[in-house]
C-alpha cells in the first residue's frame, strides 16, 4: 500500500474520530450548557422588549415635562418684563398648536403675582369673577379653542394645592372631562409644573394628555408572548392590551402574599421576578417600570408580563436539537467507518484500474506512433511516385494529369488528417511540448500574409493585416511553430468560408497578454452553435462539411495548443455577417539587461 493509499484511508478516519468528539462535545454544549444560557437569554430578550415598549410610553410623559419647563423659563422671562398676559396666553396657544397631540395647555397664577392687574380684568371674558390670572386653552379637530376656568374655587383644587405645597412636577389621577363647548369627554391626566421664582410659588402650568391615545399606543407596541399595562399612582389600570381591564384597580388582582410587588411600586424601582398572574393564570415574568417625569418622583409605573414557557421555549427547543444533533452525529460515523471499510475493500480494485488505465493509454500512444509510422510510410511512397509522374507526364493525355493531381492532393489530405490525429491524441495525453523561442510578431505575421496573399489574390476576397506594435515591443518569447499552425488554420478557415468581402487578421499588445484576431465576411455561424465548434470532430452544420470539407478537428487543435500556451480561444459570429475568432496568449517580452534581443 503506497503513501497516497494510506492517506487517502487516514483521512476519513481522523474524520470520524474527530467528528465523534464534535458531536459529543456539540451534545453536552448545546444540550446541557446552551440551553441554560438560553434560558436565561429567553429572560432577557423578554425583558428587554418590554422595557423598549415602556420606554415608548414613558416618552409621552417625559415630553410633556421638558414641554413645561420650556413653558415655565419663558413665562419667568415674560412676568419679569412686565408682559401683559395676552403675550403669555398667544405663548400657550402658539405651543397648542404646535403640540396637537396634546389636549390642553393651561395655567393658573397666585393673586395678582403675574401683573397685579386683577381688579383690572375682573368678570372679564377669559378669567374667573375675581380676575385671576387663570387660563387654557385646548386643540380639537385642528383648531385651537379658549378654556375658561370659571371660578376661585379652582385654587383649592389638588392639582393647585398639591404643586404648591411640594413645589414639584405632579401627574394627576385619571379623570373624565368635557372641554368648554364640547360634546366629548375625554379620559386624561396631566402633567403639572409649579412656577417658582427665587424660592417663591408663582403658580403652575399644565399640560393634559389624552389617555386614549396612549392605550392606542400600547396596543402597537407588540411584546413576544406578553402584554403591557400602564398603571397609575392609585392602581387604576389606564392601558392595557385587554381593554376589559382598563379603569379597574391593579390591586384587586395582586395577592396580599405578593409583597415584591408592593416593594418595588413604593420605592419606585425596576424589578423583575417570577410569579403566577392573575390575570392569566400562567407563570410569567413581571417586569415594573416606573415613569419619571423629573428623575425623582414616581407614581405612574408600567407593568408588563411576559409568558414564562413561551418566552423560553426555545431552550427547550435546544435540548431537542441537542438530541437531534447526538443521534445525527452517530449516524455520519456510522456512515463513516462503513466508507472506510469500503475503501479498504475496493482499494486494490482502484490501484488495478488506475493501472489498466495508463497501461491502456500508454498502448493508445504506442498504437498511434505505430500507426503514423505505419500509415505514413506507404504514403510518403505514394506521394514521392506522385511528384515523379508529374516529372515524366509527357506520355500522358489531359484525363491521366488529372487523375494523378488527384491521387497528389488527397496523399496531402490523408497526410494532414493523419498528423491532426496525432497532434490531438499528444494534447491529450499531455504529450505536447511549447519549445518558446524568441519571435518577431511582426516578422511572422507579414510572413503569413505573403504565403497567404497569393491562394487570395485571383479571388474576390481582400486579405488585410493589422499590427498595435512593429517595434521592440513585437519580439516575444513563443512556441513560434505553435502559434503560426494556429494563426494559418484560423486564417485558412476565414478564407474557406468566405466567398467575397475581406478577412482580417493581425494582433494587439494589452498589457499583459497579446490579442490575435481573424475577422472574416464569411458565412457566419449559428450563435447557438458557437459552444460547439471547438469539439473534436465536430462541425456548426452538417451541410457545411459536404459544401465545405474538413474533418472538424482542426478548431481543437487551436483550442489545445492556445490553452498548452496559457491563453484562451473564443469566437463571435453571426449568420451572413462573418466570424471573429479571437485568442490571447501572455505577454513576454524578450530583453537582456536594458536592451532587447532582437
Amino acid at each position: 500500500m503506497d503513501k497516497k493509499t494510506k492517506l487517502s484511508l487516514t483521512l476519513p478516519i481522523v474524520a470520524a474520530v474527530l467528528t465523534a468528539f464534535a458531536f459529543i462535545f456539540l451534545y453536552f454544549f448545546i444540550g446541557i450548557y446552551q440551553r441554560e444560557n438560553s434560558y436565561e437569554d429567553s429572560k432577557w430578550i423578554a425583558i428587554q422588549q418590554s422595557r423598549n415598549a415602556a420606554n415608548e410610553l414613558n416618552a409621552d410623559f417625559i415630553s410633556a415635562f421638558y414641554t413645561l419647563k420650556s413653558i415655565v423659563k419663558q413665562a419667568v422671562i415674560l412676568k419679569k418684563k412686565g408682559a401683559p398676559r395676552e403675550d403669555f396666553i398667544a405663548l400657550l396657544r402658539s405651543y397648542a398648536k404646535e403640540y396637537p397631540n396634546y389636549l390642553a395647555f393651561w395655567t393658573m397664577w397666585e393673586p395678582n403675582l403675574f401683573d397685579g392687574k386683577d381688579n383690572f380684568y375682573k368678570n372679564s371674558d377669559l378669567f374667573d369673577s375675581e380676575g385671576h390670572f387663570t387660563y387654557g386653552c385646548f386643540h380639537f379637530n385642528d383648531s385651537v379653542y379658549d378654556e375658561r376656568i370659571t371660578s376661585p374655587e379652582e385654587y383649592l383644587e389638588d392639582y393647585y394645592i398639591i404643586p404648591k405645597k411640594t413645589k414639584r412636577e405632579v401627574v394627576l389621577e385619571p379623570y373624565y372631562y368635557i372641554y368648554s363647548g364640547q360634546s366629548v369627554e375625554f379620559y386624561e391626566t396631566s402633567v403639572i409644573k409649579p412656577i417658582v421664582i427665587d424660592s417663591t410659588f408663582y403658580g403652575v402650568v399644565g399640560v393634559d394628555l389624552d389617555l386614549s391615545r396612549l392605550q392606542q399606543k400600547l396596543r402597537k407596541l407588540h411584546i413576544d408572548y406578553g402584554s403591557l399595562a400602564l398603571v397609575s399612582s392609585s392602581g387604576e389600570i389606564v392601558a392595557h392590551d385587554d381593554s376589559s381591564l382598563i379603569g379597574k384597580n391593579v390591586y384587586s388582582y395582586i395577592p396580599q402574599s405578593d409583597t415584591v410587588f408592593s416593594y418595588a411600586v413604593e420605592k419606585g424601582m425596576e424589578y423583575s421576578y417570577e410569579v403566577k398572574s392573575a390575570f392569566s393564570n400562567k407563570p410569567v415574568f413581571r417586569i415594573l417600570y416606573p415613569i419619571s417625569i423629573n428623575g425623582k418622583d414616581y407614581s405612574w409605573y408600567i407593568m408588563a408580563e411576559i409568558d414564562k414557557h413561551k418566552a423560553t421555549f426555545r431552550s427547550l427547543n435546544m435540548y431537542y436539537v441537542s438530541i437531534g444533533v447526538l443521534v445525527l452525529g452517530l449516524f455520519l460515523i456510522s456512515f463513516l467507518i462503513y466508507n472506510i471499510f469500503e475503501r479498504i475493500k475496493n482499494e486494490k480494485d482502484l490501484i488495478v484500474a488506475k493501472e489498466n488505465a495508463e497501461r491502456a493509454n500508454k498502448l493508445k500512444t504506442i498504437f498511434l506512433h505505430n500507426l503514423s509510422h505505419e500509415v505514413r510510410t506507404p504514403l510518403n511512397a505514394i506521394i514521392g511516385f506522385t511528384q515523379l509522374l508529374f516529372q515524366n507526364d509527357e506520355s500522358f493525355n489531359d484525363e491521366q494529369k488529372e487523375s494523378v493531381k488527384i491521387i497528389q492532393k488527397s496523399s496531402d489530405q490523408l497526410n494532414a488528417i493523419i498528423s491532426d490525429i496525432i497532434t490531438i491524441s499528444a494534447l491529450e495525453t499531455g504529450l505536447e511540448r511549447l519549445t518558446p523561442v524568441p519571435t518577431n510578431l511582426s516578422q511572422l505575421v507579414d510572413d503569413i500574409y505573403d504565403i497567404l496573399k497569393g491562394f487570395v489574390d485571383n479571388s474576390k476576397i481582400e486579405l488585410k493585416v493589422s499590427k498595435s506594435h512593429s517595434g521592440p515591443e513585437a519580439i516575444v518569447l513563443v512556441d513560434k511553430e505553435k502559434l503560426r499552425r494556429v494563426i494559418n488554420h484560423l486564417l485558412q478557415n476565414a478564407i474557406k468560408f468566405t466567398e467575397k468581402g475581406e478577412v482580417e487578421f493581425g494582433y494587439n499588445i494589452k498589457q499583459d497578454n497579446i490579442e490575435f484576431f481573424v475577422r472574416d465576411t464569411g458565412i457566419g455561424i449559428d450563435p447557438s452553435k458557437l459552444n460547439l465548434i471547438f469539439e473534436q470532430f465536430t462541425q456548426a452544420d452538417e451541410d457545411i462539411q459536404v459544401q465545405y470539407g474538413g474533418t472538424g478537428i482542426g478548431l481543437s487543435i487551436c483550442k489545445g495548443y492556445v490553452e498548452l500556451m496559457g491563453g484562451t480561444i473564443w469566437v463571435v459570429s453571426e449568420l451572413g455577417k462573418g466570424s471573429t475568432f479571437s485568442f490571447s496568449i501572455p505577454y513576454e517580452r524578450i530583453s537582456v539587461g536594458n536592451r532587447l534581443i532582437l
